[in-house]
């Protein structure tokens, strides 16, 4: 004679542990996306950020969590872009910055989350947050514009898997850097020498940009200037002097002159260095003494 409650019994129970089975479950509460902001390609420092993640979990999961490459196809160096341009970048699991966050391989490591089971009868899930840290590298010789990436955040628990992206931005600034060496004319002679000749010198004006940066270079008139013509200022005198952006000293130097070029690199100054051509016309009558004057070179970009 069968037991007719005994044969019932075992369905039900293979239909408890099935729902106890499907139960285990994760899924990524929030994301902070990595957004880098301003980065200038003249700071001798890195560009850091940290950011994080929520995942949120049943008692007695186990979740592993993975970060893709990005467009560049390697974790070696995560890349953002921006049209053909690249920039370099990375995401790490520690604050110091030593280990990839990737999916185990080559070196890079992953995030876990183990959630302990819970009591006997319902218990509520439990929520963990995945901090990470973000780098760009300093001194990346590249053009000005808004750079991106997307990365893929995965989720891996119990043969099953979650994912979502996780946008990561930039903006290269454009912007110039300038320095100039003095001019330095050496011994005016008045009566001698510099009786008709003008006394000659030059100096180097050298301005770096952002690569593909264009920029206008002028000067304004000095500290001493009058009606438009630059004036050294030396014991209870004045020196008149010209500033002038060829060796033939005919186009002068001045806010509204101006001379426009375009940065090929980030470490090559415009134009391949810029000479100011610096002429005393001859026969002043001035005073012995030192001349100085302070001219301020203007960059437009």
């Amino acid at each position: 004679m069968i037991d007719l409650r005994r044969v019932a019994l075992i369905p039900l129970l293979l239909l408890a542990l099935a729902a106890k089975l499907e139960a285990a479950s994760c899924f990524i509460q929030s994301v902070t996306p990595v957004t880098f902001g301003d980065y200038s390609v003249f700071s001798p420092g890195p560009l850091d950020i940290a950011g994080s993640l929520t995942i949120v979990c049943t008692p007695g999961t186990a979740a592993t969590i993975y970060l893709s490459t990005g467009s560049s196809g390697t974790y070696a160096m995560r890349t953002m872009r921006s049209g053909a341009e690249v920039l370099d970048y990375n995401v790490y699991l520690d604050a110091t910055r030593t280990v990839v966050f990737g999916n185990g391989s080559g070196g890079t490591g992953t995030a876990v989350f183990n959630v302990p089971p819970g009591p006997p009868g319902p218990s509520e899930d439990l929520e963990a947050m995945i901090q990470f840290y973000g780098r760009v590298f300093p001194l990346d010789d590249v053009a000005a514009g808004l750079y991106s990436d997307s990365l893929v955040i995965t989720i891996d628990w119990t043969e099953r898997s979650v994912t979502t992206t996780l946008p990561v931005s930039a903006n290269v600034l454009s912007e110039c850097l300038v320095s100039a060496s003095d001019l330095d004319f050496g011994s005016y002679d008045p009566i001698g020498a510099n009786a008709a000749a003008p006394l000659l010198a030059d100096a180097t004006l050298s301005v770096f940009c952002t690569r593909g940066t264009t920029a206008s270079i002028g000067m304004n008139l000095g500290t001493s200037a009058v009606a438009g013509q630059r004036f050294m200022t030396g014991p209870g005198s004045q020196l008149a002097y010209g500033l002038f952006q060829d060796a033939a000293r005919s186009q002068p130097w001045s806010l509204t002159s101006s001379m426009t070029a375009s940065s090929s690199s980030k470490d090559v100054p415009v134009g391949n260095g810029l000479l100011i051509h610096g002429s005393i016309p001859g026969a002043q009558d001035a005073v012995a003494g030192n001349y100085v004057d302070t001219v301020q070179a203007v960059v437009n970009y």
